[in-house]
């Protein structure tokens, strides 16, 4: 059993990865529950060509510079960087700060730098939609979450009456 406030964060994610890597899985997408994913162009993101992806933020937190995946918006690791992270003496290494800051401070100190990726948006100001690449937006209300989905839902109908129109034509 796993606490969930949001202090509880480190936690938590130390135990999705425990998780993760004790059912074999060799990849982990980690975001927040205020984010707005397109699982379809995440899947096709590429993520697997890189230990630790994501969008990229920099932070002091710990008195030193650190690039790091911005955990809201979501960041992935492969099986590696999950059990670089797991050895760490995590939760214990995470307490006492942001937990996507710490999953980067451990895995700078083994070598593992993070891939930039900006398709992963960390705020509302480039949300995912038809006419762009982006892949998630971060801090959505649930109003925000169904503007966007619905913006695909009408792309969608819009495609498939072009298709049928398209098919009928083809058909006379």
């Amino acid at each position: 059993k796993v606490p969930d406030g949001y202090d509880d964060l480190p936690i938590k994610t130390h135990a999705l990865l425990r998780w993760a890597c004790e059912h074999g899985y060799d990849y982990v997408f980690k975001c927040d529950d205020d984010t707005y994913c397109r699982v379809d162009r995440l899947l096709a993101s590429g993520f697997e060509k890189h230990a630790y992806s994501g969008f990229k933020r920099r932070s002091e937190y710990f008195g030193v510079d650190i690039a790091y995946g911005q955990g809201g918006a979501g960041y992935w690791l492969d099986r590696k960087g999950m059990e670089i992270v797991l050895s760490a003496g995590v939760p214990q290494s995470l307490r006492g700060g942001p937990e996507d800051i710490n999953v980067a401070r451990i895995l700078k100190d083994q070598g593992i730098p993070l891939f930039h990726d900006n398709r992963y948006g960390p705020n509302m100001a480039w949300p995912p939609s038809p006419d762009n690449a982006f892949i998630t937006a971060h801090k959505c209300t649930t109003e925000e979450l169904l503007t966007i989905h619905q913006g695909f839902e009408f792309s969608n109908r819009k495609e498939s009456n072009h298709e049928s129109q398209a098919q009928s034509a083809a058909a006379r």
